[in-house]
């Protein structure tokens, strides 16, 4: 398969895995309550609507979950048109989370490549056949 053909699924995989670890690194297990937002660019009031069901839906993640916060990013074609933080970053001293929140990855990277491999599909196949070609007399398993 060409280089060229191959790159395609990887880079849809990519953001995928991206967007995924965006949404996953958004939640953190507790509490919930206040938030905070930066105002939409004019160009996105159109979308606020849009913007209200997923403000709701956030609130319904934090309660069903008992999420302490996250954090919201809504980007189309390089352009955000849509960023909040909901609930706290911390606790303990009222720190609601905003747009730049920062959050720890913990254990989501193994969901994420298990999703990005998942994704490749065929891809990973061609790319783990290549790879044990050139590897020739070398064996590697899995542990069990």
């Amino acid at each position: 398969m060409p280089a060229s053909s191959a790159l395609a699924p990887r880079q849809r995989a990519l953001r995928l895995s991206v967007l995924v670890l965006g949404t996953l690194l958004a939640v953190a297990p507790a509490s919930a309550a206040q938030n905070a937002s930066y105002p939409l660019p004019p160009a996105s009031s159109r979308h606020e609507a849009q913007v209200q069901q997923a403000r709701a839906f956030a609130q319904k993640l934090l309660k069903d979950f008992q999420l302490p916060g996250l954090s919201v990013a809504v980007a189309h074609r390089g352009q955000v048109l849509w960023s909040e933080g909901f609930g706290y970053a911390d606790l303990e001293q009222g720190i609601p989370v905003t747009p730049l929140t920062r959050f720890r990855v913990g254990s989501v990277s193994k969901v994420l490549s298990t999703a990005a491999v998942a994704l490749l599909g065929n891809t990973y196949a061609d790319f783990a056949e290549e790879q044990a070609a050139q590897l020739g007399e070398i064996f590697i398993s899995a542990p069990r």
